[in-house]
C-alpha cells in the first residue's frame, strides 16, 4: 500500500509537472504570436503611413499641377489675345504696304508716262520746229528783193510769226515793174498788199498741242 500510494503521488507530480510544462510552452507559443502579430502591425502601420506620406506628396504635386495649367491656360488665352492684335496689326500694315506699293507703282508709271510724254514732246517740237523753219526758209525766198518802192521786208521771228508787206506778191502774179501796165485800171499793174501767214497747222503741231493739253 504503501508504494502504491507513493506511486500515485509520483504519477500527480508528473502529470502537473508536465501540464505546468505545456502550459508555459502554451503561453510562451501565445506570446510569440502576439509579438509576430504585433510586429506584423507595426510594420504594416509603417507601410501605410509611408503609403499615406507619398499619397499626400503625390496629391499636392497634381495639385501643383493643376494650378500651373490653369496659369498656363490664363497665359495662353493672353498670348491668343495678343496674337490676334499682332495679326490685325500685321493685316492693317500688310495692306498699307500693299497700298503704298500701289501708290509707288502710279507714281513711277506716271513718272515713266510724263518722261515719255516729255521726251515726245520735245521730238514732235524739234520736228515742228525744223518744219516751220524750213517752210519759213522757202517763204523768205519768194519775196521779191525789188520792187517800185524798195519796202520789201521777211521777218521770221519765230515758228509762228506771220510775214507782211505792202508789196508781198506771189509767185505766180510776179511782174517786173518793166513790164507793168501804166493803165490803172489793169489788172496787171495793180500791186495789192499781200499778207502770207507760214503754215502751222500740221499733224505734228496738232499733237504736240493736245500733249501740252495733258
Amino acid at each position: 500500500m504503501i508504494e502504491v500510494e507513493e506511486y500515485k503521488k509520483n504519477v500527480d507530480a508528473y502529470c502537473s509537472t508536465t501540464e505546468r510544462l505545456e502550459a508555459e510552452a502554451l503561453r510562451s507559443d501565445v506570446h510569440r504570436l502576439v509579438n509576430d502579430l504585433a510586429a506584423t502591425c507595426a510594420r504594416a502601420q509603417e507601410k501605410d503611413d509611408k503609403l499615406q506620406k507619398e499619397i499626400e506628396k503625390k496629391r499636392d504635386e497634381l495639385n501643383s499641377f493643376y494650378v500651373q495649367q490653369m496659369s498656363w491656360e490664363e497665359s495662353l488665352a493672353k498670348k491668343d489675345e495678343e496674337l490676334g492684335v499682332l495679326n490685325e496689326k500685321v493685316e492693317s500694315q500688310d495692306l498699307a504696304l500693299a497700298d503704298m506699293s500701289a501708290k509707288i507703282f502710279e507714281d513711277g508709271k506716271q513718272a515713266g508716262m510724263m518722261e515719255l510724254l516729255d521726251l515726245i514732246k520735245d521730238e514732235l517740237f524739234d520736228i515742228n520746229f525744223d518744219f516751220l523753219y524750213e517752210e519759213g526758209e522757202t517763204a523768205s525766198l519768194a519775196l521779191p528783193l525789188e520792187t517800185d518802192n524798195n519796202e520789201a521786208v521777211a521777218e521770221i521771228a519765230s515758228p509762228e510769226v506771220v510775214i507782211t508787206s505792202e508789196a508781198m506778191i506771189e509767185p505766180n502774179n510776179m511782174i517786173h515793174p518793166s513790164q507793168a501796165s501804166t493803165d490803172p485800171t489793169s489788172s496787171e499793174a495793180v500791186l495789192e498788199p499781200t499778207t502770207r501767214t507760214l503754215p502751222t497747222q500740221t499733224a505734228d503741231t496738232t499733237i504736240f498741242e493736245n500733249l501740252q493739253d495733258l
